[in-house]
């Protein structure tokens, strides 16, 4: 068997006074609310609706960041994908951790890089940090804070995690 060695790259979204645009589903508070009711199980219709609306704006800074790793990793025989999260995995997220706010929620939209071997993934991730784009890099100070090769979970899981924030003012991002 052939283990696989995943780098994830997860997006949020920029914090709502970084740009003039209006936060999908309202506002953070709207949407912390409505993930506070979900947790409670008294969410109303509303709420799941601004939850989607948020859930939903995510999609196209997925497909334009993962056209960008694609980019970078034509012809190196990495494999690219993408994942966002559905709504019930949302939920049983919000129920696991009862602390946090669904707002602050890092890995709503995510893409996947799958390397044949350890140094190809630090390879590609060290290029990739010194990259010049417009996007900021949330785990920056901490580098190996979502190592999990380098500290393995409990349940065996190995791959690295870095987490951008997508800058929407970006030339790209205006468009979406």
């Amino acid at each position: 068997a052939r283990t696989l060695l995943v780098a994830k790259k997860a997006m949020r979204m920029p914090p709502a006074e970084s740009t003039a645009l209006r936060f999908p589903g309202g506002s953070k508070t709207r949407i912390n609310r409505a993930g506070d009711r979900v947790r409670a199980g008294t969410a109303s219709p509303e709420d799941l609706e601004a939850i989607e609306e948020w859930r939903a704006a995510h999609r196209a800074v997925l497909n334009t960041f993962q056209a960008i790793l694609r980019i970078r990793a034509k012809g190196s025989g990495v494999k690219v994908a993408q994942r966002h999260k559905r709504k019930r995995t949302i939920f049983d997220k919000l129920d696991r951790l009862p602390s946090m706010s669904l707002s602050r929620m890092d890995d709503v939209a995510g893409c996947r890089l799958i390397f044949k071997r350890t140094k190809d993934l630090y390879s590609f991730r060290e290029k990739f940090h010194r990259a010049r784009f417009n996007h900021k890099r949330r785990n920056a100070d901490e580098p190996d804070k979502y190592d999990y090769i380098k500290s393995p979970k409990d349940t065996g899981y190995r791959g690295v995690h870095d987490v951008y924030e997508y800058d929407v003012n970006s030339d790209v991002g205006k468009a979406l």
